[in-house]
């Protein structure tokens, strides 16, 4: 794979080894200062390269994005019908090298490439060298006119020069056409590009012995536009693929702590939507839901609402249509339930919890920050892993799972704020990938309406699933003129100053209502029962 990678410009692993007697002549093409001048190279390149490396009579074709400004460079090539990418990020030193869903990850300044770039440092941080470096062109290399020429029917200016490589110790001769901008016109938005490079030299092998080489590059469509709206993750590593030691440059962020969320669900060409209330410091779940099939309690495909409570240790699920309603115990494979494994006994039963804002999105450990890709027409942070033994929905085994999880960008223009004035901006979650190839299972989840404001407590109403015996009505009357509005926020406050001063669970105080006239402040409220004892096997944590 990497030297599939690796031979896209000059001599990448041939030449890192002793000196050779490998001779490098010029001869000088006339009087100097009759030259031409020497091709100005954009700062920023993309070009298709055709790679024949004549002893070993093959060839490679490659698309190389070469971005000075962004310090980033990207080589993506096939050979023998297998394709690669490399992927080099300079401020982190590392390059990737991704052949048929394997990553490979090395240090830039460790490999022969660091010499075909170069490699600047600067306040610490490492930084490509110009374009005319990656090509290896210029006048600090001692170029040569060597005169006119014709490749492939272009009209071309010939420039010749003997590279030496200290890290290699190796000397070679590198021939340059580049089109004549006075006889010849180019496809691209430069005048003068180049059109083939000639590399010749020798090497000497693990064993002692000398070998030549000889390699020609031929150029084709070459731009100094990287086009990057239309190809905007040229420069990361493919999607899907994990590479194992890469180092986090980007730690997930910290989720809100009570939010709302529209997700659709797409499983095997199948689509379902769900809607989720979570708020953590309370231990309430709400799941909206439509089954595919009839499911237990109610068998039936009917629009159904779930509502977990993690205090108590049971679920309300109610169906939308006939107003059924039943309580029923937390099981392990309840929406946002997690086992403590610490505190589990080795009788059967066992401590349940409910997860964490980032493990509801199964971001509790192991991501790394892979780039930045579009999602939805938004720019979105990606953060991947591969989750061993994960339990994948509706499968009996366990299996490897790939995830990803793609997060809006607050870097990157679009910047969401919450409605409580803070100027903290929210994490927003876009799209989650997952991946078994083991079993052959595929889901991709998206996320809308992602909204982190104070929940409403009355979303988690259960008073249907009470009858009449089991629920007191009852009114206060507080004497005084005071200035009490209806808003959501004023009745939750006073939700939880009454269930604190009753010590009771806030869900079971519903229908609350404040009414106020010129002398007194009426509070209406219906307490419900306990809830029944369900659960009898397990506890809550």
């Amino acid at each position: 794979m990497k030297s599939t990678s690796l031979s896209l410009v000059i001599l990448f692993t041939s030449l890192f080894s002793d000196s050779t007697s490998y001779f490098c002549n010029v001869s000088v093409g006339g009087d100097p200062s009759k030259w031409p001048k020497l091709p100005d190279l954009p700062n920023s390149f993309k070009s298709n390269i055709e790679i024949n490396m004549l002893e070993e009579s093959s060839t490679l074709d490659a698309v190389e994005y070469f971005d000075n400004l962004g310090n980033r460079v990207a080589l993506h090539t096939t050979k023998e019908g297998l394709d690669g990418v490399a992927v080099y990020d300079f401020p982190s030193n590392e390059v990737f090298y991704v052949t048929h869903g394997v990553c490979l990850v090395a240090n830039i300044t460790q490999r022969p490439e660091a010499d075909l770039f170069g490699v600047t440092e600067s306040d610490g941080f490492l930084h490509v060298m110009s374009s005319s470096t990656a090509l290896k062109f210029g006048q600090q290399y001692n170029e040569t006119y060597m005169g006119t020429d014709i490749i492939r029917g272009i009209n071309v200016d010939h420039w010749r020069s003997c590279l030496h490589w200290n890290r290699s110790n190796a000397n070679f001769t590198v021939d340059y056409y580049f089109s004549r901008s006075n006889s010849w016109k180019t496809s691209s938005d430069f005048l003068t590009v180049p059109v083939r490079a000639d590399v010749a030299g020798a090497y000497i092998t693990a064993d002692g012995s000398t070998k030549a080489i000889h390699h020609i590059y031929e150029y084709h469509a070459f731009t100094g536009s990287l086009d990057l709206d239309s190809n905007p993750d040229v420069f990361e590593t493919p999607p899907g693929v994990i590479c194992k030691g890469r180092k986090k440059t980007k730690p997930v962020p910290d989720f809100p702590k009570q939010f709302y969320y529209r997700q659709e669900l797409l499983v095997s060409g199948i689509v379902t939507y769900i809607d989720v209330w979570y708020i953590e410091k309370y231990k309430y779940l709400r799941y909206d839901s439509r089954p595919l099939r009839p499911t237990n309690a109610f068998y039936t495909t009917n629009p159904v609402t779930e509502i977990l409570d993690y205090n108590t240790g049971v679920y309300f699920y109610k169906d939308n249509i006939l107003g059924n309603c039943t309580i029923l115990p937390l099981k392990k494979s309840s929406f946002g339930a997690k086992l403590n494994h610490p505190l589990t006994n080795h009788t059967g039963d066992f401590m349940l919890g409910m997860q964490n804002p980032l493990e509801l999105f199964y971001l509790d450990k192991g991501y790394t920050f892979v780039g930045t890709r579009p999602c939805r027409e938004l720019t979105c942070d990606v953060f991947s892993a591969i989750k061993s033994n994960f339990v994948i929905n509706g499968q009996l085994d366990p299996a490897n799972t790939t995830i990803e999880v793609f997060i809006l960008c607050t870097d990157c223009g679009l910047t969401i704020y919450p409605e409580n004035g803070q100027d903290v901006p929210t994490v927003v979650p876009v799209m989650m990938t997952l991946l078994a190839d083991s079993v052959g299972y595929s889901e991709t989840i998206q996320f809308y309406d992602f909204d982190d404001s104070d929940p409403d407590l009355s979303v988690f109403d259960v008073s249907s699933c009470y009858n009449d015996m089991s629920k007191l009505n009852f009114n206060l009357r507080l004497p005084g003129r005071l200035a009490i509005d209806r808003h959501t926020a004023t009745l939750e406050l006073t939700r939880l100053k009454l269930a604190e001063t009753m010590g009771i669970e806030i869900t079971r105080l519903q229908n609350l209502r404040i009414d106020i006239d010129y002398a007194d402040v009426y509070i209406h409220a219906s307490l419900l029962d306990r809830t029944p004892a369900t659960c009898k096997v397990c506890y809550i944590v």
